[in-house]
């Protein structure tokens, strides 16, 4: 069964934490009940992308679809998306 990092479940923890901080790969594969090593190979197999590729490419959908449909500030779409300021989401 390959990897669902987009489950539903799992959605705010990859945008972003409440308070900010970015996700790690230990964090990412015990969600899945795996190792670190195990999980990096694995998803790295099956799509591609590092799981903090993936991550970052997630984030910036993320923050895409919300500069297209609300009208708030790049600051506070780039917290809501895990970076901690705006300057932070321009440089990814």
């Amino acid at each position: 069964m390959p990897l669902r990092i987009v489950s539903t479940r799992h959605c705010n923890t990859i945008h972003g934490k409440p308070d900010g901080e970015g996700i790690t790969r230990e964090e990412l594969a015990k969600l899945y009940h795996m190792n670190p090593v195990y999980f990096s190979r694995a998803f790295q197999k099956i799509y591609k992308l590092t799981p903090m590729q993936m991550v970052r490419k997630l984030r910036l959908q993320h923050a895409k679809k919300m500069l297209e449909s609300t009208d708030y500030t790049l600051e506070h779409i780039a917290q809501k998306c895990g970076y901690f300021d705006a300057s932070t989401h321009l440089k990814s």
